[in-house]
């Protein structure tokens, strides 16, 4: 069933897509490195800014057969105040197994 609504709506899905990445080009955007792949610190986004953050992870090998899988992630924040901010997770995957 999946498989079905997402060739029926591939083209509507593209264009969300496209205009979701598309509204980010008219922000400003500066670059940092991430101190801890997979920890978060106690910072928190100034009030009222946005940050985006994206990570794609590849794993593969396995002690048998074949395996290589890709993990996407995306993370828009914003600061609702000097101490709390709101935080929104695209996490999407793609695995090739066999054996």
């Amino acid at each position: 069933m999946r498989k079905v609504f997402l060739q029926k709506n591939r083209q509507l899905l593209f264009i969300l897509a496209a205009s979701f990445f598309a509204s980010f080009l008219t922000m400003k955007v500066q670059a940092g490195e991430g101190l801890f792949s997979r920890t978060y610190t106690t910072e928190t986004v100034p009030g009222g800014h946005w940050e985006l953050e994206q990570a794609v992870r590849y794993r593969f090998d396995r002690a048998f057969g074949s395996y290589s899988a890709f993990d996407f992630i995306t993370e828009a924040e914003y600061g609702i105040s000097d101490n709390l901010q709101a935080a929104l997770y695209v996490k999407t995957g793609a695995i090739e197994a066999e054996d």
